[in-house]
């Protein structure tokens, strides 16, 4: 039972979230059994669940970073931009030389270049299509590897969990890796919310308006394979990664008064699997279904414990004195033989205390009325005491 102190007695109490807990555990154990490793973190950001961090599987350990990297990248321009140092207008040419594969839309059509983009329109393609020509020359814009990791680290991010380390497609070594877990994936995606509602006047990671403007790219988002193929794209602002063993997805589910972040990474070995079809496949159902049970658990009110007020004469709340008697209270409670005050005393308590929960009083009204019928009873007592010294 929830314990609250008076000074609170009206606080909305949290709902739970044990039961999702649960639910994300077994998840992971299920994915296990199918050969793909499962991370995953969730950030309560409205409060409905007590500002709860849910935790499953290996939420703390690296996974490679694939294109959800790219936000800690979009995180470092804002700032600059926030310091004058770039605008969402700055002209960046983009040239043949510069094209590289995989994901992403200005590489479908080399005869265009070269040609000048404006910063916002880049950073938009590496979000909302994971563009990977985008995302190298903004890694150059940004200043590097090393200014985006000095960026990363210098809001709180561990390197071991949050690194940028190589572009996207080019010949790397395994050294020269991006990483990535769910945990410091999900402090960036708390710090960016708390930006974007903090007000102008609040301190952030980035401004407001620079908050605002990453989550509005995020719910632009086109990869609807993970994420985006199980919750609504109204209440839905992510970033997706992928490659050749690992498929993650990364974000907000904003339902309306119960927002959360949510990171969720995986990785597999395709040699354990028939193909490597089913290998990505299997993985991306880990992803749907993770986010499907926090969305699911979202749209239901899950009953919250009934909250009971501190007594001052006990400050812990482990024993609050019952409002009305129970069948055994005439039998338990002390009296002296043959007194009849102390009789006059305790049928006079059990009255009130049943006249106080009847009529439906605060925790309150109904020990400050206990606290005037013990007075009176003691009245009582001492009056009755005089008189028999009198006879």
């Amino acid at each position: 039972m929830a314990v609250i102190p008076f000074a609170n007695a009206n606080a909305a109490a949290t709902q739970p979230v044990a039961d999702l807990q649960s639910t994300l555990d077994h998840l992971v154990t299920e994915a296990e059994a199918q050969h793909v490793k499962v991370g995953v973190t969730v950030q309560d950001l409205s409060g409905t669940y007590g500002d709860a961090v849910l935790t499953a599987g290996a939420h703390d350990a690296p996974f490679k970073a694939a294109s959800t990297i790219k936000l800690g990248l979009t995180a470092s321009l804002m700032h600059q931009i926030d310091q004058g140092k770039l605008s969402l207008d700055t002209p960046i040419t983009i040239q043949q030389s510069d094209l590289v594969g995989g994901s992403g839309t200005i590489q479908n059509d080399p005869t265009i270049l070269p040609k000048a983009f404006t910063l916002s329109q880049l950073i938009e393609l590496m979000i909302t299509v994971s563009d990977n020509t985008a995302t190298n020359r903004l890694i150059d814009v940004a200043g590097g590897f090393d200014a985006v990791n000095a960026y990363t680290q210098s809001i709180g991010l561990q390197d071991s969990g949050f690194h940028l380390g190589r572009k996207m497609i080019l010949p790397h070594t395994a050294e020269q890796e991006n990483w990535i877990s769910s945990d410091e994936d999900a402090k960036l995606l708390t710090k960016i919310y708390q930006a974007a509602e903090a007000g102008s006047t609040t301190p952030g990671i980035i401004s407001q308006q620079s908050a605002q403007q990453v989550i509005a790219w995020m719910r632009a988002q086109k990869v609807n394979t993970k994420f985006g193929a199980v919750v609504p794209r109204e209440v839905l602002a992510n970033k997706t990664g992928e490659n050749t063993d690992v498929s993650h997805d990364t974000g907000y589910i904003l339902v309306p008064g119960k927002e959360v972040a949510i990171s969720v990474m995986t990785s597999f070995d395709p040699g354990e699997f028939t193909d490597w079809n089913t290998a990505f496949d299997t993985a991306n159902t880990q992803v749907q279904q993770v986010a499907k049970a926090v969305y699911d658990y979202q749209l239901t009110d899950h009953e919250v414990a009934p909250v009971v007020p501190v007594s001052p004469s006990d400050p812990k709340g482990t024993d609050p004195a019952p409002l009305t008697p129970s069948p055994t209270d005439a039998a338990a409670s002390p009296k002296e033989p043959g007194s009849s005050a102390a009789a006059v005393q305790q049928a006079d308590s059990h009255t009130g205390r049943q006249t106080l929960a009847q009529t439906g009083a605060s925790a309150i009204e109904v020990a400050a009325g206990l606290a005037l019928l013990a007075a009176g009873g003691c009245l009582i007592g001492l009056a009755a005491r005089k008189r028999a010294l009198q006879r």
